[in-house]
């Protein structure tokens, strides 16, 4: 079997060269492996720039120039050890900015780096610095709908969350999950009502805890009894909800995949091979890689120092492992079109097979996309919040319906426009639905004073 196994991998690997190039180094003069990467347009000029952490101490960031990656000043060289980053323009003054959980031994804390002009300087802020214990990962996450993005962090002891006082401000940490301990976490929309939850790895199981929209998340149910600290979650079968991953229980190399019901009820869908180890941040990364609008996976595993994808078959499952590249030890792995020809390419971190160097790369998706229409995310913001008289809708949804309905969910007012006359409704709380033409959604919370 081992055998079979192994030629299997050398068959499909002429294949997927024929889709990805070889790989290019970015960058082979680093001290410490490459922890995370992500990608954002950090200069604002109409390209993808990467974004790494490294194991202790630094967060980087590469220009792309379209041909090229330049290693610009570092972001950051105070935090201790940036575990976890999220980005998103976040004082709304047109450029990204970086929230990063830091989870060093002697400094556990939840910072924000301002991007002051186009990456060329930072502020840094301090979300909060007196953590108890571990923090795992932290997003920015709008989390009632008021047009504005929150955070939700989640650490060994809790799961939090701070509100945006707006300016790059946060409020104090509330917690919305103790009594227990957390070891990962995926956010997600996963009953379908326009709120994002979120589901955790904790001492007590694989748990699923449901926004009432009110900023206070109930525990809704325990998907599984096991405990462990992988978790994934993404739309594997293109039906419009968040599946989920995590470990097979008793197995050391398989995912199990659980389907979601568009109601936040799971059912076991596939469990399949990629070995890439129980940690929080493996090199595991689910996107899109062809032209069949369903997400694949690139992955590296652990016994095979190699870098290989995995095809959805357009039902959510993922065969036919192939081999991208076995030049070096991957470590890392993130996709994104880094050269804008409508494709994801694929950005790695990885040690040399010879002395352990580490190194920094990424490799071509030579994939020709076919027109495939693309799932539009709806972002949209109510200005102003509150208002008496008229809501103002931003977005940047073309086509889209809107929808005004009460705290009980009766809808009150249907509309095409992006102005809404409100001033005949009495004062109180009320939620407006945009729904754009291929059916993506987003709830948003005002208040009418």
């Amino acid at each position: 079997m081992k055998i079979a196994f192994f030629f299997a991998f050398l068959f499909v690997s002429k294949i997927s060269f024929a889709q990805f190039g070889s790989p290019q180094i970015i960058d082979s003069t680093l001290n410490q492996f490459v922890r995370n990467i992500l990608t954002a347009d950090i200069n604002n000029d109409g390209l993808k720039d990467i974004i790494t952490t490294n194991f202790h101490n630094e967060i980087n960031w590469y220009k792309n120039n379209g041909v090229n990656f330049i290693k610009m000043t570092p972001i950051n060289t105070t935090l201790g050890t940036p575990y976890h980053l999220d980005t998103r323009d976040i004082n709304l003054d047109g450029q990204i900015d970086i929230l990063v959980t830091n989870s060093s031994i002697n400094s556990i804390s939840i910072n924000l780096l301002l991007n002051n002009s186009n990456g060329t300087s930072w502020t840094e802020v301090t979300i909060d610095d007196s953590i108890d214990a571990a923090a795992v990962k932290s997003y920015f996450v709008d989390i009632e709908n008021d047009g504005d993005y929150d955070i939700i962090s989640c650490h060994d002891l809790e799961v939090a969350t701070y509100e945006n006082l707006g300016n790059g401000n946060f409020g104090p940490r509330k917690k919305v999950a103790s009594n227990n301990e957390f070891y990962n976490m995926a956010v997600k929309d996963f009953n379908g009502d326009g709120f994002t939850d979120f589901a955790v790895h904790s001492a007590h199981g694989f748990q699923l805890y449901i926004n009432n929209h009110f900023g206070v998340f109930n525990l809704t149910k325990t998907i599984s009894q096991d405990i462990d600290i992988f978790i994934n979650s993404c739309d594997f079968d293109n039906d419009g909800d968040f599946d989920l991953q995590f470990p097979t229980q008793g197995s050391s190399s398989d995912l199990t995949t659980l389907k979601n019901d568009g109601l936040g009820n799971f059912s076991s869908f596939q469990s399949s091979y990629f070995y890439v180890g129980h940690v929080q941040n493996a090199p595991y990364f689910t996107t899109k890689l062809n032209a069949d609008n369903f997400i694949d996976v690139v992955y590296a595993p652990i016994v095979a120092n190699g870098l290989y994808y995995k095809i959805n078959d357009g039902t959510g499952n993922l065969i036919n492992p192939a081999l991208i590249d076995s030049n070096f030890i991957y470590r890392a792995v993130y996709a994104d079109d880094l050269d804008n020809d409508g494709d994801n390419d694929i950005i790695w971190g990885a040690f040399t097979k010879s002395n352990m160097s580490n190194l920094l790369g990424w490799t071509k998706n030579n994939n020709t996309p076919a027109s495939v229409p693309q799932i539009e995310k709806v972002e949209s913001l109510i200005f102003p919040n509150p208002t008496n008289s008229v809501i103002n809708i931003i977005t940047n949804c073309l086509g889209c319906k809107f929808s005004v309905s009460n705290v009980m969910g009766k809808q009150l007012i249907e509309s095409e426009s992006k102005l809404i006359n409100i001033s005949t409704l009495s004062d109180g709380i009320y939620y407006i639905l945009i729904t754009s033409k291929n059916g993506q959604k987003q709830t948003i919370k005002w208040v009418k004073e």
